[in-house]
């Protein structure tokens, strides 16, 4: 079953979008479970990871256009289509808010399932997520521009809370991991837990 899944992740990933869809109430019931499988995926993918090649990675400017372009470059380019349908304003802000998220934190988790490189992606997952507040901060300011009469505060205290529970913990845990125990038995937990990751990744399309 789980070679299954694995095969066909990418299919079934875009067919739980619908079944989210469908199924309102199953799709809510999972929702109070999601930070968990969020902290699971993270911690899972970074304990797999080299932290020195991903602060390598980080260091690369072909990491930071992406988050530049995932954030600001998307921002820009569905803002000028949603000006063009002349869309509300609480619209607008729906669509500002999601163009500004940073990379989705199960993405590494993701691209492994399809053979894909999950070092590359966590880097890029870690600098857009770092730009999100500034474009948050974009957005909110072009909102209350457009709106006239609404005006947007970011919550820093969340934001940071958020940054040191799915990354940073996760990076610390991992070093701990690493210095603590021999490579090869965490190679071989890392086997038997690598299906499980695909499984619950699955959470994010139905919620």
């Amino acid at each position: 079953m789980l070679r299954f899944i694995t095969r066909y992740s990418t299919q079934l990933l875009a067919s739980c979008v619908f079944i989210g869809f469908a199924l309102p109430n199953f799709s809510n019931a999972l929702l109070p479970f999601l930070p968990a499988v969020l902290f699971a995926l993270m911690l899972f993918t970074i304990v797999s990871l080299n932290i020195k090649t991903l602060v390598k990675d980080l260091a690369q400017t072909s990491i930071w256009l992406y988050a530049i372009w995932h954030t600001l470059g998307l921002t820009a380019l569905i803002m000028l289509i949603a000006w063009f349908f002349n869309v509300s304003s609480q619209l607008y802000l729906a669509i500002a808010a999601t163009c500004a998220t940073g990379s989705l934190f199960a993405s590494p988790a993701i691209v492994r399932s399809i053979g894909l490189d999950a070092q590359r992606c966590m880097a890029m997952t870690i600098a857009s997520t770092l730009l999100m507040p500034g474009v948050l901060l974009l957005n909110s300011h072009l909102f209350s521009h457009f709106s006239h009469n609404q005006q947007l505060q970011l919550d820093m205290q969340v934001y940071g809370q958020r940054l040191a529970i799915f990354i940073i913990l996760p990076i610390i845990i991992s070093l701990l991991l690493h210095k603590l125990l021999k490579q090869q038995l965490i190679d071989k937990a890392l086997i038997q837990i690598r299906p499980v990751t695909i499984v619950l990744v699955f959470f994010f399309p139905w919620v």
